[in-house]
């Protein structure tokens, strides 16, 4: 993908115990973030990222995901989850519009 070798990647796995999930939806999950990650990154930072750290206990699974792309509008936040809601170029400028 054009864009990711210009990407700082972290990578941390503690594990305590053995991770129990379906690889397949776990393996889409993450190939989503980081192409939307190399994607929207931001290219006017002198230091792009990508950090995945993950946690793997007894009691669960946490698994945090964070970089310093362009980020999203606080307007469309809410609705990130909703089921077939793609935020698009309009959508981000529609909001920036609503907040001035």
């Amino acid at each position: 993908m054009p864009g990711h070798g210009e990407i700082q990647k972290t990578i941390s796995i503690h594990a305590t115990s053995p991770l129990y999930s379906d690889p397949r939806r776990l393996s889409v999950i993450l190939r989503n973030l980081i192409s939307n990650s190399i994607k929207y990154r931001d290219v006017g930072k002198a230091k792009q990222t990508i950090s995945v750290s993950v946690i793997i206990s007894e009691e669960g699974t946490t698994i945090l995901f964070e970089d310093n792309g362009i980020g999203i509008d606080a307007v469309l936040l809410p609705r990130v989850f909703d089921m077939f809601f793609v935020l698009t170029k309009k959508a981000m400028a529609l909001a920036l519009d609503c907040t001035s």
